[in-house]
């Protein structure tokens, strides 16, 4: 494979692209970027976890809360 020079990365940079890739990836920084999304989220999930088996209306709320996240 023939690679021109300038796209080769010296080892500092390939570590700091990794590192960045990594960065942007994580739950921390989804939850920096989207904090509504992130606590509607939290709070289906609280929500669902606490009627367990009896249901109820969390399906409805689920539904709800979805259509309010498009």
């Amino acid at each position: 494979m023939d690679r021109k020079e300038k796209d080769t990365l010296t080892v500092a940079e390939a570590k700091e692209r990794v590192r960045e890739a990594a960065r942007r990836l994580s739950l921390a920084e989804w939850v920096r970027e989207n904090p509504a999304d992130a606590l509607a989220t939290s709070f289906v999930a609280g929500f669902s976890a606490g009627k367990g088996k009896n249901g109820g209306d969390s399906e409805k709320l689920l539904l709800a809360l979805a259509n309010l996240l498009k």
